[in-house]
């Protein structure tokens, strides 16, 4: 059988992301043992810090010059160039603005230290060309730079960190990491006769590619935020070890949406491009990827459920036990975060980018009233609660909009599948059988009841199938 570009692209992100998530996974599950749950819960602050830098850095950037470079931008040098000049100095300024907000608030030496080093991993961001490639819809070149990446990030991890106050070297390890990943992308760009020109002649010409992106920028800003708050929050008003215990069912979380980075990376391009060439087919097929999303999330999200407390016990040991209701109420983060993704790109896509950031800024707006109303009540708990109303809003807003252009069936394709899952996991949990069985019944009974719930048709694996093979 020959491979077509799209399942090349599928097979290499997914398998190769799947690789270096796991690679992620192991140092995570390392660490989580060697720093435990105090050391565990402050490189996540760091983490979070990181974010925020980043996101005020890449501004839209990276995802506008994907659409850009996917398009056949006419000149794609300068495209680049302009890309590049303009993340370096954005995230100098926001590093600079993090050094400043550190030295007025009485942070923790060691704490201190850990954010300095891990916000240093945004320089070698900001020139990161992995947008470029994903453009080009050169999955191989991007994915190849991520194991490297985390390899790097993995040896250092061993040869550095080996007791309870290593955190410290596990910010140095991940900067090291990220530097490999970025001049690997280089060497590899400048491989293929690539050139990138910067022009200080441009700088009004750079600066309207800002303003386009900004909207994307801010929806960015905003998503991200609210995912990075969590660990911030709770370690002002908590502690560190809480931290850790957030962090410890977050990571999990964070594994299961390698199907999302794998979703966006190779459909975001293809959806451009129907756009662009079969508008008239548009509505068919967005409604046959948001059937088969909302299938594939909750499928994995009934096994996931199901084994949470062997996973926990398995990977974090039994200090991390409290993490078990953190895990299972975050998988339903998950999937909505997989469905939400099928909207906002499709929503860009049909250039309503400002639509999308209106439903983040609504869905921002009640995860701070979800955060102060909820957290009081429910503690780390509340703050998940709070993260599932963010993508619950979000999802409404964003199907109100896509329905000005597109049709939707918004009840029976995404609706009624969610809540036949909910009814189907309380009476799989509520089973008095062993794991194993409960895994096999929600997998052989789950996926064929979605499947139904949802209106699968026949029609619709087949296109599954045209575009793979």
């Amino acid at each position: 059988m020959k491979l077509t570009r799209n399942l090349k692209n599928i097979l290499s992100l997914f398998s190769v992301d799947l690789g270096t998530r796991f690679i992620g996974f192991l140092v995570v599950a390392y660490l989580a043992r060697v720093l435990g749950k105090s050391g565990f819960g402050a490189i996540h602050i760091g983490l979070s810090v990181l974010a925020y830098v980043q996101m005020v850095g890449n501004c839209g950037l990276t995802l506008l010059g994907t659409k850009k470079i996917a398009a056949a931008h006419p000149e794609p040098s300068l495209l680049t160039g302009d890309i590049i000049f303009l993340r370096f100095i954005i995230t100098s300024l926001a590093f600079l603005a993090v050094l400043l907000i550190l030295n007025l608030f009485n942070i923790p030496q060691e704490l201190r230290l850990v954010i300095i080093i891990f916000i240093l991993y945004a320089f070698p961001y900001a020139l990161l060309l992995e947008w470029y490639f994903l453009g080009l819809q050169k999955m191989g070149i991007t994915s190849a730079g991520r194991i490297i990446g985390s390899i790097f990030y993995f040896v250092f991890i061993v040869i550095l960190v080996k007791t309870p106050g290593g955190t410290v070297n596990t910010a140095i390890a991940w900067v090291i990491g990220g530097a490999a990943n970025a001049v690997f992308i280089w060497f590899y760009f400048r491989r293929e006769g690539k050139n990138i020109k910067i022009e200080i002649k441009r700088l009004k010409k750079s600066l309207s590619l800002l303003k386009e992106a900004f909207p994307l920028g801010l929806a960015g800003f905003i998503s991200q935020a609210v995912i990075m708050f969590p660990a911030l929050y709770i370690g002002f008003v908590s502690s560190t070890s809480d931290v850790g215990i957030y962090s410890a069912a977050y990571k999990l979380i964070a594994l299961l949406l390698i199907f999302d980075r794998v979703f966006s990376a190779v459909f975001f391009p293809k959806i451009v491009q129907a756009v662009a060439r079969t508008p008239d087919r548009l509505d068919e097929i967005f409604n046959m990827i948001i059937k088969i999303i909302v299938m594939l999330g909750l499928a994995i999200a009934i096994p996931i459920i199901v084994s949470s407390n062997l996973l926990i016990d398995l990977i974090y040991g039994g200090t991390f036990q409290d993490s078990v209701i953190l895990f299972q109420v975050l998988v339903a983060f998950f999937v909505m975060t997989l469905i939400n993704s099928v909207l906002s790109y499709t929503l860009i896509a049909i250039d309503r980018e400002r639509a999308y950031t209106l439903a983040l800024l609504w869905s921002m707006i009640a995860f701070i009233i979800g955060v102060l109303l909820l957290y009081s009540n429910f503690s780390t708990l509340g703050i998940i609660f709070a993260l599932i109303l963010y993508e619950i809003i979000q999802m409404g807003v964003m199907v109100r909009k896509i329905k000005e252009n597109l049709f939707i069936n918004f009840l029976s394709s995404i609706v009624l599948p969610i809540i036949t899952t909910f009814v189907f996991i309380i009476v799989l949990v509520n089973l008095n059988l062993i794991i194993v069985f409960k895994i096999l019944l929600g997998i052989i009974t789950g996926i064929p009841l979605i499947a139904i719930s949802g209106g699968l048709t026949f029609k619709e694996i087949k296109y599954i199938k045209r575009l793979l093979i």
